[in-house]
């Protein structure tokens, strides 16, 4: 019988059971986000996951993992546990981990703890050891007790 005719018989459909969509996704693992080439995001992006920019993204993206691709571009901070430059960063990036790829652009400081840079990476910033939540609080406490004593003086050459 040729494709173009009709079959006479009848067929029904069945939708597949819903209990099998979850099994899926539980063996699956997280679905990341995707800015795809070509489309511009303007505001701040927050998920608990991963997201993975082709696009362009103006305001400042924060996630477990950040993938910036080739033709990706962040004008904006970037803030993960692992963060990789294929694209475009023009502000800074704070990461665990971070990965520079031959094809990245850093306009911006980079905050890390372990880094890997290919060679023809273009970075114009500085690279900065990340600190620990204990050192930030610990320098704010420093510093804090620095502009107490700083007030203390001033008060004293006033009288």
């Amino acid at each position: 019988m040729p494709i173009w005719e009709k079959d006479n018989k009848t067929s029904k459909y069945s939708p597949p059971d819903p209990k099998l969509y979850k099994e899926i996704s539980k063996n699956r693992g997280t679905i990341p986000s995707i800015i795809s080439e070509n489309s511009e995001f303007k505001g701040n992006i927050k998920t608990d996951g991963e997201i993975q920019i082709d696009g362009t993204v103006r305001g400042n993206v924060t996630a477990k993992q950040i993938i910036l691709g080739e033709t990706g571009k962040i004008q904006g901070n970037a803030t993960a546990s692992f963060f990789r430059i294929c694209g475009r960063l023009e502000g800074n990036g704070r990461a665990e981990t971070i990965e520079i790829t031959k094809t990245a652009i850093v306009k911006g400081h980079t905050y890390k703890k372990t880094i890997s840079i290919e060679h023809g990476a273009k970075i114009v910033g500085n690279i900065n050891e990340l600190e620990s939540t204990t050192a930030k609080v610990f320098k704010l406490q420093s510093l804090t007790k620095k502009k107490l004593k700083l007030g203390k003086i001033e008060n004293n050459k006033e009288d």
